[in-house]
């Protein structure tokens, strides 16, 4: 990574120390909302979906934090794209409590968001030679591997699937083998792209 002047750096510190706050906040919030679901886990669908939203919002931040580290901040591009991204993690931790296809599709919007960050890392990071260690092909296909299965999913439950679940109108005791398919689905690409993105093959190429 190219070396970054101290003022560029406190500048990107401090705009990552706002999104640590945010986030904790919004963590700490929705657990104590839902500590009745999560403690002691109860292994229904309702509390195992509210599980796997957690799961993705701190691994995703895991991988933020790293990836930041990596390419802080130059602009104010990415930060408000990850205000927004923030956002859809609140949306993301509470959809439960709607239905099904808008936990779903709040998947869809998240990993969105994560194929135009990678865009704007581009912009700012096109110059540097490390940076171009790593073509961009594999840059985007984790992120457009997330989006195809979001949007597959989505698509496929709001749009063809006979009953969807809904915390008032379907509820989540009635719950198929399909809806655990497609929910362990999510669960899975969340974590294969986490486990790769943390991989020491992926830093020794990045770094």
């Amino acid at each position: 990574m190219d070396k970054q002047q101290p003022s560029q750096q406190k500048f990107s510190r401090s705009l990552v120390t706002s999104l640590e706050y945010i986030f904790a906040v919004i963590i700490g919030v929705t657990f104590f909302n839902f500590y009745e679901e999560l403690v002691p886990l109860k292994f229904d669908f309702f509390a195992v979906t509210i599980l796997v939203a957690f799961t993705t919002v701190i691994a995703d931040m895991i991988g933020f934090l790293r990836n930041i580290d990596l390419r802080p901040y130059k602009t104010f591009s990415r930060y408000i794209l990850d205000l927004i991204i923030l956002y859809f993690y609140f949306q993301l931790l509470y959809s439960p409590l709607v239905s099904l296809e808008f936990f779903f599709k709040m998947y869809l919007l998240i990993f969105s968001a994560y194929l135009l960050w990678v865009w704007l890392e581009y912009r700012e990071y096109k110059n540097d030679e490390d940076y171009k260690k790593t073509p961009m092909k594999i840059r985007y296909l984790r992120k457009v591997v997330c989006l195809s299965v979001g949007s597959a999913i989505w698509i496929y439950y709001a749009f063809f699937y006979p009953n969807p679940l809904s915390y008032h109108d379907y509820p989540y005791e009635l719950a198929t083998i399909i809806d655990w398919a497609l929910l362990f689905s999510i669960l899975a690409t969340v974590i294969g792209i986490w486990v790769i993105s943390l991989s020491k093959k992926q830093y020794v190429e990045e770094s």
